[in-house]
């Protein structure tokens, strides 16, 4: 049951669809109904001898790709957070910390519907956020510090607190069904998404700071 929710298409269970993993980034093939069953399409191109194949699960944020499926998309990752302030953001991120800061819904269909190398996604990214006004830039940057100061921890203290726990889950006494070890696995699962929260959310600061000083920058040069 549980594998059927997680996993199950709008058809259900789908023998070999249903081995294939998630990646939008890399998504190079769908299930097609047709009459009388389903297909398996290659989409986005030709596929490799050896390539691996990638189905998509669906436009979801981090947070529920970890609470649904266990673990944070490669790239793209989709991440929210509301502000001390109350406000709401959103940022996308990729590879080399190029983050798309406050994406539009025209964006977010490029980006999970079209089938373009990561260079090219980059590109799209970059051309997005410098139509940003250096105001949303720069309020995002403040925001985001302001979280990620507001954690009791930081990752340096998330991963001594993992590996404490790993240490304690390796404790022959700890049997596979007691209430601590199920304490423990979850506590464990809760940090490790706080410590990718954290990577995620300063990798993005950093890419609207950097893209924030490259505007002022910008604007300089016009005004001399």
């Amino acid at each position: 049951l549980v594998a059927f929710i997680s996993r199950a298409n709008e058809v259900g269970m789908t023998p070999i669809y249903d081995l294939l993993n998630h990646h939008n980034g890399k998504r190079n093939a769908k299930l097609s109904i047709v009459e009388g069953g389903v297909q398996l399409l290659v989409v986005g191109g030709p596929v490799r001898k050896n390539e691996q194949l990638y189905l998509s699960y669906g436009i979801k944020t981090a947070s529920t790709m970890y609470r649904d499926y266990g673990f944070v998309e490669d790239w793209p990752s989709a991440w929210n957070f509301r502000s001390k302030t109350g406000d709401n953001f959103a940022f996308v991120l990729f590879p080399d910390g190029v983050a798309a800061i406050n994406p539009t819904g025209d964006l977010l269909k490029n980006i999970w519907h079209s089938n373009m190398s990561l260079i090219e996604y980059q590109a799209l990214v970059e051309m997005h956020m410098r139509n940003l006004a250096l105001a949303d830039l720069e309020r995002f940057v403040v925001s985001a510090r302001g979280h990620l100061d507001g954690f009791p921890t930081t990752l340096k203290q998330d991963d001594v607190i993992l590996e404490d726990k790993r240490i304690s889950l390796d404790n022959p006494s700890l049997s596979a069904s007691s209430v601590d070890r199920s304490s423990i696995e979850d506590l464990v699962s809760a940090i490790q998404y706080r410590s990718e929260f954290k990577r995620a959310l300063n990798s993005a600061m950093m890419y609207a700071d950097a893209m924030g000083k490259s505007l002022k920058e910008h604007i300089s040069n016009q005004d001399l």
